[in-house]
């Protein structure tokens, strides 16, 4: 009896099979869905071939690939301010011209640590090009003395060596910071 018993529970703790959805059942779900959505008033926005060749595989973020599409100025469905279009439109300008400003900044910001690199990096190439015998020294354009000895180039030497790794250094540290503040990746190229 006991026997009986356990192989009754065990069976009824059997998962049942479950049947797969039909391709049918799934359509007329989506259908359903897509119905509830359009009397909800939301509107779908179908990307079409013409929307990809705009962009040419480039970044959506890219600030001479932007455009000004009518969708993207349309209030999100059930938005409180949904009623009053004007007040909609002028916030979003705000919101994207703050943006702009901040991608903009953070561009700036970028360029300018590379640049300073660069500059660190021909500087640097420039001084260990040079040579110097002992008793030479370098002067200029006008006869001051830029480089008085071999001790001295050496110091240069290893100055600028420092400043190529201090500008190397504030572009990962900017990179670190503009990934901890969330800014898009596309923003710092």
């Amino acid at each position: 009896m006991r026997r009986l018993v356990g192989v009754f529970l065990a069976f009824l703790l059997l998962p049942l099979p479950a049947s797969p959805q039909s391709l049918a059942e799934l359509a007329k779900k989506e259908k359903e869905r897509r119905k509830r959505t359009e009397k909800a008033g939301a509107e779908t926005k179908v990307i079409k071939e013409d929307d990809l060749k705009q962009v040419h595989g480039g970044l959506s973020n890219e600030p001479s690939k932007r455009s000004a599409s009518p969708s993207s100025t349309s209030a999100p469905a059930g938005d409180a301010s949904a009623s009053d279009p004007d007040a909609t439109t002028s916030d979003l300008d705000r919101e994207r011209a703050q943006r702009q400003r901040q991608e903009d900044e953070w561009r700036r910001r970028m360029a300018a640590a590379r640049q300073r690199v660069e500059k660190a990096k021909k500087n640097l190439e420039t001084l260990e090009g040079l040579f110097l015998v002992g008793g030479e020294r370098y002067v200029d354009s006008q006869g001051n003395t830029v480089i008085r000895d071999l001790d001295h180039l050496r110091e240069i030497v290893a100055s600028a060596k420092a400043e190529v790794a201090a500008a190397e250094k504030a572009v990962a540290d900017l990179e670190e910071r503009a990934r901890r503040a969330h800014v898009p990746p596309g923003w710092l190229r």
